[in-house]
């Protein structure tokens, strides 16, 4: 599938659901996992969310899930560390970097036990630029920095040997972009991970009501509390793209316009035959998830890789087809990490089977694999690809 890519694999090894038999799952510029509950599609992306702490603090979002013991495999034997191993594209695009780390369960602290970043350079093998050794000390190789020609130029990079913090990643303590460009490569791919995994639509939820105008305004915050400041800081091109999507399935409406009110930036929609228009705080939850959806996947300069759980929650049955639609186009400018319980937006996807991912989970622990587009290629004929995994043939059922 043609798109955007930024991270390229992905091996999850003794965290969460993922046991010790890791695999490598090869990512595309869209990505949508399907499953029985409890198979492992929500820890997958919260794999992501580890990621995306490393240029700040590893530990952060391990603490808010409960505690380090929590995110260990616990089939089998005891275990006590975890590792996430990816790579991604690479500053010169040319080549692919790899990252690894492990986390340890130190006396119920969170201790980086291993951490690694090269490049991959096809026959070539490896070159290290930085890993981890010894107690609390690192070491910055002298390296090969891979160019468009395939040659190679040494430099030197100082220090070597340095002191680091084991609580956390060398991404939030080493910023030189100058010095080591690898590492501020994957600090800004890593930290401008966004994710929507919940929003609060109901009677007190946070996008009803006037927004602090302080927010931030070029993307939209994973609780959505700034989506009046987002809306209203987009080109006016992108806002009436946003209007049209959502006339397609809400014919009434007219306009949707954000204003500054004193500090704060309440959100109303105008429909026909209606003398004054409608506040958010009386706007109907899926209208107001829907106008999200939008927002995020009409965005003409997203974030570079976006998380998004069960997008179809909450809309009516005829709405998630023109979801399928959103993602497919949205992958041309961002990578999507999908999940969905939803047969219809998966039958959406018929001409891009592809970008399915089935999540299954047995003793060992959840296993991912891609749906081959050559498997269910005689069915496609009579059946939508929903209705094959409605019907088992692919499987992710129970």
């Amino acid at each position: 599938m043609e798109g955007k890519r930024v991270i390229t694999s992905l091996r999850l090894e003794n965290i969460l659901s993922f046991g010790s038999d890791a695999q490598d799952i090869e990512l595309q510029p869209l990505n949508v996992l399907i499953g029985p509950n409890a198979s492992g599609k929500s820890n997958f992306i919260e794999a992501f969310r580890i990621l995306n702490a490393t240029p700040e603090d590893v530990g952060q979002p391990i603490r808010e899930g409960g505690s380090i013991g929590e995110y260990l495999w616990k089939g089998g034997i005891k275990i006590n560390k975890f590792s996430i191993r990816i790579t991604v594209t690479a500053p010169n695009k040319n080549h692919e970097l790899f990252y690894g780390v492990t986390i340890i369960d130190d006396r119920s602290w969170v201790k980086i036990f291993f951490e690694s970043i090269s490049y991959l350079q096809g026959e070539e093998g490896i070159n290290d630029l930085y890993e981890t050794i010894g107690n609390g000390r690192a070491e910055i190789y002298s390296r090969q920095t891979p160019s468009s020609d395939n040659a190679s130029s040494i430099t030197k990079y100082l220090p070597s040997n340095i002191s680091i913090d084991q609580s956390k990643s060398i991404l939030s303590q080493y910023k030189n972009p100058e010095a080591f460009p690898e590492i501020s490569h994957l600090q800004d791919i890593f930290s401008s991970i966004h994710f929507y995994t919940g929003w609060n639509l109901g009677r007190h939820g946070a996008l009803r009501y006037p927004q602090n105008a302080n927010l931030p305004s070029a993307n939209l915050l994973e609780d959505g509390s700034n989506l009046g400041l987002v809306l209203i800081n987009k080109p006016a091109s992108v806002r009436h793209q946003i209007t049209e999507r959502l006339k397609a399935v809400l014919p009434t409406v007219e306009e949707i316009f954000p204003k500054v009110e004193g500090g704060a930036v309440p959100l109303y929609i105008r429909e026909k035959g209606l003398s004054t228009p409608i506040s958010a705080a009386r706007l109907s939850e899926g209208t107001l998830r829907y106008l999200c959806l939008l927002t995020i996947l009409l965005d003409p300069t997203p974030p570079p890789i976006i998380c998004l759980e069960e997008p179809e929650v909450g809309l009516h049955p005829h709405v998630i087809p023109q979801i399928a639609e959103l993602l497919i186009e949205a992958s041309q400018r961002t990578q999507l990490i999908v999940t969905t319980h939803s047969d219809a937006l998966i039958s959406g996807l018929s001409e891009h089977p592809e970008a399915i991912i089935i999540c299954e989970r047995d003793d060992e622990g959840t296993k991912l694999r891609r749906l081959e587009a050559e498997q269910i290629k005689p069915w496609l004929d009579r059946y939508a690809i929903g209705d094959l995994w409605r019907m088992g043939e692919i499987g992710g059922v129970r």
